[in-house]
């Protein structure tokens, strides 16, 4: 059975335009930094410029413990 998918708000620190993906460095308020990768086909929003506020939205089925 898949879980829903899991969605937190945070702001976009930065946005890195490499190549065939996006890279956008974005925190939660409580502290921790994530990097987010979205192809850059166009199909994703264009959301996300340093200083918005976004939701991040993740499958559970693929988190994975690190460390």
């Amino acid at each position: 059975e898949t879980r829903p998918p899991a969605v937190m708000a945070m702001t976009v620190l930065d946005v890195v335009f490499a190549g065939p993906v996006v890279r956008r460095v974005v925190t939660l308020d409580a502290g921790p930094t994530w990097v987010v990768t979205s192809p850059a086909d166009g199909a994703a929003p264009a959301d996300g410029r340093r200083g918005d506020r976004v939701d991040v939205l993740w499958q559970q089925d693929a988190v994975r413990r690190v460390g």
